[in-house]
């Protein structure tokens, strides 16, 4: 018996953890169940908590969501339409440019002419279906005067670049004139109906 004794207070005095009564082992317990609930919480359990929102809670979130996508598309559509206000204006402004050039152009190409001095003269003669001379040429300046007299029916005679268009009535000589302000080759034809071989009456204007 002695000897049990002995045995058992060695090893008491050996394990100082086996030493430790009931009480103070709650106690070691208490302490270390407090520090576990004042310990902070996960990432996951942080993540978790939205869960715990109530149903107003969610659909407040959820209408501010939708509020906030609402008005990035209302400012998406706001670009877009200022973008194509923008193309379409530059678009105007270009081809508003094109023709004020164009006619500045052709204006100073037709007007600031000087005139040579020179007046050319030639009679023409219609008839179905030609006219004589075929060929006009003259220099750019030159005053043109046309003598142009019909010998069978009604024709016409016109020069659509120099606003040319008159009526020749069988055996009457009608006068036209005009200065050669463009260079190029015009056609001169007949513009009235005068049978048959109408459309291939034809002459031509070379203004050098």
């Amino acid at each position: 018996m002695e000897e049990e004794k002995l045995s058992e207070h060695i090893e008491k005095e050996t394990n100082p953890e086996n030493s430790l009564d009931s009480v103070q082992q709650q106690k070691i317990e208490e302490n270390t169940g407090q520090r576990i609930k004042d310990s902070p919480t996960s990432p996951s359990e942080e993540a978790e908590e939205p869960e715990n929102l109530t149903r107003a809670q969610r659909r407040k979130i959820k209408r501010k969501l939708f509020k906030e996508e609402k008005g990035l598309g209302r400012e998406k559509k706001a670009k877009k339409k200022k973008v194509h206000t923008i193309l379409l204006i530059t678009l105007f402004l270009v081809i508003i440019s094109t023709v004020i050039f164009y006619k500045i152009n052709k204006g100073i190409s037709t007007t600031n002419i000087i005139p040579t001095g020179e007046t050319k003269e030639f009679n023409i003669i219609a008839r179905q279906f030609s006219f004589s001379p075929s060929t006009i040429e003259v220099n750019r300046g030159d005053k043109v005067k046309l003598t142009v007299t019909s010998v069978d029916v009604t024709h016409g005679i016109a020069i659509p670049q120099y606003g040319v268009d008159e009526i020749l009535r069988p055996n009457r000589a009608v006068n036209i004139e005009f200065i050669a302000n463009k260079p190029g080759k015009f056609p001169l034809v007949c513009s009235v109906a005068c049978g048959t071989g109408h459309t291939g009456m034809r002459s031509r204007l070379v203004v050098n």
